[in-house]
């Protein structure tokens, strides 16, 4: 009856009606594509004898499509595709093949599952760590865990911190394995001193090896940056200039440079007078960076020791600060993609089989277009359905 009334509509096709249905209400969704299975099925059958196997694959679709009706009633196509296009951006993103893409799709799936986070976020995420630092199975899941988290707390971009992190890992020779530790001491320098995360990985960057020149630690660095930026100290300028004081202090055979700038600190610290202090931050920094620099340090605002300890004890600071303040929001979004990735076998074979009627119909039309046999295919085809002959482009527009 389904097909009689489809046929006398106009030769509406089977998959413009399940396109119809994609856009109403899931109640609605589940029925029809209950009766649209069935009607599929039942075409099959009937046209088997002159379309065999043809039909037989209508008929196969039909039973996978009745197969699915109720669990998607709860997962729709539009969630379905954006996972798919995630697994395929990081397909190509990465150039993995074989069993190593296998890897990284199941890490996108137990990564995407846990997080509030957009499935494409997600899938940058892993991509800029497999291609940038080679990261893959539970060391790419923990660290992309920490950065998507990261990014919902401190409100940055979760491209930007995968990047940025990937970026000072390499400036300072630190192993995979340690990505989520950096990431929690960078977090915990932020809540210390406000600094954004990514500013904080753009000058550990830049500056990293002057800083390792002067023999600071990358927790002593952190720290400083963090203290400069919550100072109000121009980090950029006091650092160009130390940069430039350890030149002079090469040529003029300083070997221990970390020490020779305590030295510096201590006799600015230690002066008689402000304009005592200031003349020697000037003669060694220069007139644009001494003065900020001599204040600070003559006024202790730049003592590391307490945020040093603060960051060598950060370890689980992301994933413990998460737990205890994840909003309503957040969790129900959780929710939402667990729900999900959980659903997306089922997604999967929708998509499989839009793309296997597609493939389907243009077979059909196609066949019913050759020389001798087209005017047979198309009498039996519209004979089934109870149709009168149409032509041969209206029977193409409605395929």
């Amino acid at each position: 009856k389904k097909l009689k009334e489809i046929g006398k509509q106009g030769g509406e096709s089977y998959i413009g009606e399940l396109s119809k249905q994609l856009s109403t209400s899931k109640e609605v969704f589940q029925t029809s594509l209950d009766r649209i299975a069935q009607g599929a099925g039942s075409l099959g059958d009937k046209l088997s004898k002159v379309f065999d196997p043809l039909m037989n694959k209508l008929k196969q679709t039909g039973i996978a499509i009745a197969g699915l009706g109720a669990a998607l009633g709860t997962f729709s196509f539009s969630e379905s595709k954006d996972i798919e296009e995630s697994m395929s951006s990081i397909a190509r993103g990465t150039g993995e093949v074989g069993e190593r893409l296998d890897s990284l799709k199941q890490s996108f799936r137990d990564v995407a599952g846990e997080t509030d986070k957009a499935f494409s976020e997600t899938a940058s995420v892993i991509g800029t760590l497999n291609t940038n630092l080679g990261m893959s199975g539970t060391a790419i899941e923990a660290t992309s865990q920490a950065i998507l988290r990261m990014s919902s707390m401190t409100k940055e971009s979760s491209a930007t911190l995968a990047q940025g992190l990937t970026v000072v890992m390499k400036n300072w020779s630190l192993s995979a394995d340690q990505a989520v530790s950096v990431a929690d001491r960078l977090f915990k320098a932020w809540q210390s001193t406000s600094i954004p995360v990514a500013t904080l990985m753009q000058q550990l960057a830049d500056f990293g090896p002057v800083l390792r020149q002067m023999g600071y630690s990358f927790n002593d660095s952190t720290a400083l940056l963090g203290k400069f930026y919550q100072e109000g100290v121009s980090v950029g300028d006091v650092l160009v200039a130390l940069k430039k004081s350890i030149g002079e202090f090469s040529k003029a055979g300083v070997g221990d440079l970390g020490k020779e700038f305590e030295t510096l600190s201590g006799r600015i610290k230690s002066a008689s007078s402000e304009s005592e202090a200031m003349r020697i931050a000037i003669a060694s920094l220069g007139a644009k960076a001494g003065p900020a620099l001599a204040r600070s340090i003559r006024e202790g605002r730049l003592e590391l020791g307490n945020l040093v300890k603060v960051l060598q004890n950060a370890s689980g600071a992301i994933a413990e600060t998460y737990n205890r303040t994840q909003t309503l929001g957040e969790a129900m979004s959780t929710l939402k993609n667990s729900a999900g990735t959980a659903l997306a076998p089922f997604g999967d074979e929708m998509l499989s089989g839009a793309k296997q009627l597609t493939g389907l119909t243009k077979a059909f039309s196609d066949w019913s277009m050759e020389v001798g046999r087209g005017q047979k295919a198309a009498e039996a085809f519209f004979g089934a359905l109870g149709m009168s002959l149409p032509k041969v482009e209206e029977f193409k527009e409605s395929l």
